[in-house]
């Protein structure tokens, strides 16, 4: 027993040391930095401290927060929340601080999935030796450190797979009914840490069960079996309850993203057999190759190691035991879905003249996987199901070479009497140079040191709104990627200092509700989305803007201006101080604080709530579609007399408009295709009053299943001696219906530092202003397939949009094409439209009509080309909107 413990012992310390090693200099700055240092690890980083501030500080249900998305709050049970980490943190956050509990819990989540595959490994081969290197094939495989870097700690923490197949297989293969409850205890802990492992797990199992049924139908169809499987799943499911019925209730508020989002988180065939970027040797030569492949770097490393490979195929060769064929075929089975629902090769995805697509099984199985989003990710169980094969192999080789002692060329100098192999068999000693020549090989294929990290540093101004009294809200800006590569979640880890309340924020899934607030708010909409028309209520922000700031306790606006372009910075910066005249109260080298002033004679104001589409121009004219049950708020400072006021307009069919203001109907109208103006009479109460307006027969079918019946333009809340909510004039916009351009700087011609101004740039294309290469003015650009250039706006859902440009190849024959991507509100890709054209010598305009889909936000124009190989110029872009008269 005790040398039992000892090799438990020296296996644990072995992944420690070597963790400590590969993770270098990570033990040097472990109270400083964290891996990659921005972006995802930065909100994992506030997860942890959420977590621990909602049960310890607020005692608060901690997957609900209303610090974030202030006022309305967030769900957090589809947010990459891992509460498994976020418990184990809380007791090292009171001890050590922040970014030693995140580094800690990185270094176990290493240590333990190496032990877990050892555990696994050594139950099926009875082999110590070649389960520790299965563990190391498991813990240290490229993707995983990958996902370090990347700062992906939910992915990171995959330490509880091996733990759940391990007791899994006991399950089906011993008596004890034990190992039914211990795997469904870690099921649990993986579902705490991931859902999509949970997913993977669970289709794990069901292979499993197959096989054995197909290869062993007697004993995997046995009463004892089948009873100890039923408590697994029974034991599993009620300890998943409290987390899994919640999320299934949640379900409704998140759309599934449809399979073309599938296509930048998949992997490249040539993945798995190109090493690492982050290699400290092999990563220059690799980025040559990987560069090319589609996503980020922490998606698309998918290297199984060319030694762990080669013990496969001969583990595959040689090994005669029955259930090395089932992992052999779990690592194909996975490694074949982690490919998506297309082939990619080297990037492309279309091959031949023809532009072929090679479809995939992951198209069979989108419905189960479709809201894990990332095929890539399957890299996991590829490589738990590599290190049995290879552990499988390296025992037949052990086993080999004792067999055949006799015949191994292993004969070292140093075996003499009084030296270090003394009375060590020649078969011992052989096998220990073989497993520690294999160590070796896979540990250099897979190393991936240093680990890049990042530094987490507080602006001064943040530690001074943390010093301030009250609870308040801060308006950050910009806050996603709509105009540079903004760091969102930089704002979250600065809520770890401040807590004070955030407007908007990042989730990894944001629900159909969350940003309602910052898309349907005057002044937040204005501040977030300077480039956006006027929405259809008619008030004078100068005169409201305060009283709403105030009324959602808004008392900072800081603007980040690294992270915005010029142009957004003036115009935001220009409205803060014209529009709602409030003063610079601080700034350093990158952010400018502005400190909301608190109006003595609060007024009344309108904002919009739920179940608006976005807004359309009608001649000039601002004007949104509802949905059923649309919602205003009239918010009021004092008991107040008020008419409301709107014009409404029905699609093909008279409609009946029932309009209701804190749950009693105030009247109903009937609106047709003319169109109607109504004004009502209302008597406002203190605070929020809720209009809902309501459709009894439903909406219009079958042209949009969100509702789109009534279209309302110039909402207008009169108040008595309130004058400055009275109409004000609209100045009059180009009509879309009439062609107006919704791409500003379309030809390229106003340069910002060498970009073209509002555009945003993807790798290295050519921006020539020269005049020799444009159609007209002077700027054109030339691109690639990877380096382009693209544009965003917002779009209307079921809106008919029109694409054009001027175009031209170098030498003729080019693949070229016209694409937008069209996005949700949660900036997840639900559909592309695509043209490709074949260019010529001289510029020739194409054009390209689309329908953006029901749930589109946002549209990303594209100036790219179909292949890496293709360089094409372009010139004078044009995106007009068909609306409905």
């Amino acid at each position: 027993m005790k040398r039992k413990l000892f090799i438990h012992f020296v296996v644990i310390l072995g992944y420690l040391l070597l963790t400590l090693l590969l993770t270098y200099p990570l033990i040097l700055k472990i109270a400083t930095h964290i891996p990659g240092g921005s972006f995802d690890a930065l909100q994992n980083v506030w997860n942890l401290w959420w977590f621990k501030y909602a049960v310890v500080d607020l005692h608060s249900n901690p997957f609900y927060t209303n610090l974030i998305y202030h006022p309305t709050g967030v769900s957090l049970l589809f947010h990459t929340f891992n509460p498994f980490n976020a418990i184990l943190s809380i007791p090292l956050q009171l001890i050590l601080g922040l970014a030693a509990s995140y580094n800690i819990i990185i270094l176990f989540a290493f240590v333990a999935a190496g032990y877990g595959a050892y555990l696994l490994a050594k139950y099926i081969t009875q082999n110590t030796a070649a389960a520790f290197i299965a563990g190391i094939i498991f813990t240290f495989s490229p993707s995983h450190f990958a996902h370090t870097a990347g700062g992906h700690l939910q992915v990171i923490s995959i330490e509880w797979i091996p733990f759940y197949v391990l007791f899994f297989l006991k399950t089906i293969r011993e008596s004890r009914e034990i190992n039914a409850f211990l795997a469904a205890f870690f099921f649990l802990l993986t579902l705490l840490c991931d859902f999509y492992c949970a997913l993977y797990l669970a289709c794990f199992s069901v292979l499993y069960l197959c096989y054995q049924f197909w290869t062993s139908k007697g004993q995997i169809a046995s009463k004892e079996v089948m009873t100890r499987l039923v408590i697994l799943a029974i034991a599993a499911a009620v300890l998943i309850a409290p987390i899994a019925l919640p999320m299934l209730m949640e379900l409704k508020y998140h759309i599934s993203p449809s399979v073309e989002t599938t296509l930048d988180g998949s992997a490249d065939l040539l993945g798995f057999v190109t090493p690492s970027t982050l290699h400290p040797l092999l990563g220059p030569v690799a980025q040559n190759i990987a560069g090319k492949f589609t996503g980020n770097t922490a998606e698309n490393t998918v290297f199984l190691g060319y030694t762990a490979v080669l013990i496969a195929m001969y583990s595959g060769l040689r090994v005669k035991e029955k259930d090395i064929r089932y992992w052999i075929f779990t690592a194909l089975f996975f490694l074949v879905l982690s490919l998506g629902p297309v082939l990619h090769i080297l990037g492309d995805t279309e091959f031949t003249a023809f532009k072929v697509r090679v479809p995939l099984p992951y198209l069979i199985l989108y419905p189960l996987f479709s809201f894990t989003r990332v095929p890539a990710r399957l890299i996991v169980m590829v490589m738990l199901s590599l290190s049995i094969v290879v552990a499988y192999g390296l025992k037949s080789l052990s086993q080999w070479i004792q067999n055949r002692s006799a015949g191994i060329a292993l004969r070292l100098p140093a075996l003499k009497p009084g030296k270090i192999g003394r009375g060590l068999p020649t078969q011992r000693l052989s096998r220990a140079v073989i497993m520690g020549l294999v160590f070796c090989a896979i540990t250099f294929e897979y190393a991936s040191f240093p680990l890049p990290l990042g530094k987490l540093a507080v602006p001064e101004m943040y530690r001074q709104i943390a010093a301030e009294e009250g609870d308040f809200a801060l308006v950050e800006l910009p806050r996603d990627y709509s105009y540079a590569q903004c760091q969102v979640s930089e704002y979250q880890y600065y809520q770890t200092i401040h807590r004070k309340k955030l407007v908007g924020g990042y989730v990894a899934r944001n629900p159909s509700y969350a940003l309602d607030f910052v898309y349907n708010t005057p002044v937040i909409r204005e501040l977030n989305f300077p480039e956006l028309p006027p929405d259809i209520l008619r008030q004078d922000l100068s005169e409201v803007g305060l009283s709403l700031l105030n009324y959602y306790d808004v008392r900072y606006i800081i603007l980040h201006r690294n992270y915005m372009t010029p142009e957004m910075f003036s115009k935001v910066d220009s409205f803060i101080n014209d529009v709602l005249r409030t003063p610079l109260d601080d700034q350093d080298a990158n952010r400018r604080r502005y400190r909301i002033i608190e109006t003595g004679e609060p007024v009344a104001f309108l904002t919009l709530g739920n179940n608006w589409q976005g807004v359309e121009m009608w001649d000039g004219i601002p004007t949104r579609w509802m949905s059923n049950n649309a919602t205003l708020f009239a918010i009021a400072p004092q008991p107040t007399e008020a008419e409301i006021s709107f014009s409404a307009k029905s699609f093909q069919i008279e409609t009946a408009l029932e309009i209701f203001l804190n749950g009693k109907l105030l009247d109903s109208y009937q609106v047709d295709e003319a169109g109607k103006s109504i004004s009502i009479p209302v008597n406002l109460l203190v605070g929020e009053n809720v209009f809902t307006f309501s459709i009894p027969q439903g909406s219009t079918q079958p042209l949009d299943s969100g509702g789109r019946s009534v279209a309302f333009q110039e909402i207008t809340l009169h108040v008595e001696g309130q004058e400055a909510l009275m109409p004000v004039e609209i100045p009059v916009m180009p009509s879309v219906g009439e062609g107006a351009n919704l791409i500003e700087n379309p030809g390229f011609e106003v340069d910002d530092f060498g970009v073209p101004a509002n555009w945003v740039k993807q790798g290295n294309p050519v921006y020539d202003k020269s005049g020799t290469n444009s159609y007209s003015g002077q700027a054109a650009v030339l691109v690639d397939e990877q380096n382009g250039y693209f544009f965003r706006l917002y779009v209307s859902g079921l809106t008919r949009y029109t694409l054009s440009h001027y175009a031209k190849g170098e030498v003729g024959g080019e693949k070229g094409r016209l694409q937008i991507n069209w996005l949700d509100d949660s900036d997840n890709i639900v559909d592309v439209s695509i043209v490709v054209f074949t260019a010529t010598t001289e510029y020739t305009r194409r054009s390209m009509t689309a329908v953006a889909p029901q749930e589109a936000v946002i549209a990303e124009v594209y100036v790219s080309t179909a292949t890496a190989e293709d360089r094409i110029w372009y010139d004078d872009y044009e995106l007009t909107v068909e609306v409905s008269p």
